[in-house]
């Protein structure tokens, strides 16, 4: 029973996780979308309103420094139609290039941001977070969502 609890309450927040990972400053509702990801999360680790005030500061810092680099994968991925269309396969090679370093620029904000996020929980609240990263790491092995042997 405790891991149906735990899977109904890890799906909303993987998802929110995901979509933070995935995030763009472009969506068109930004701050709701910031909004409704923070009070998921306070939620579901508990939050108390000092750590979601330090939690909303760290979300949108990471969201300011990644704004540049979502700016230059748009730019990127104009450049690689153009480039397809073209066939220009030289250009191709470089520009993913590109976008890998501006990929793993944005998974290094993130990561950081995360880490910051993690670091202002309780070691109850970490305990939390740590299962339901697990729990998704896992691919919810076990589960109907688990890889089929």
């Amino acid at each position: 029973m405790k891991r149906k609890w735990i899977r109904i309450i890890a799906v909303p927040l993987m998802a929110a996780g995901m979509l933070l990972a995935q995030s763009t400053p472009q969506t068109g509702n930004k701050g709701n979308f910031a909004q409704r990801r923070l009070d998921m999360l306070a939620t579901v680790l508990n939050l108390t309103d000092a750590q979601k005030t330090q939690a909303q500061q760290i979300f949108t810092q990471s969201q300011q420094s990644a704004k540049p680099l979502y700016d230059q994968l748009k730019q990127n991925h104009t450049a690689m139609t153009d480039a397809v269309k073209a066939n220009n396969t030289t250009q191709i090679q470089q520009l993913a290039a590109q976008q890998g370093t501006l990929m793993g620029q944005l998974a290094a904000i993130h990561a950081t941001g995360m880490a910051q996020f993690y670091k202002l929980l309780t070691p109850e609240q970490q305990s939390k977070a740590d299962q339901l990263h697990n729990l998704f790491a896992g691919g919810f092995r076990g589960g109907r969502f688990g890889p089929r042997h």
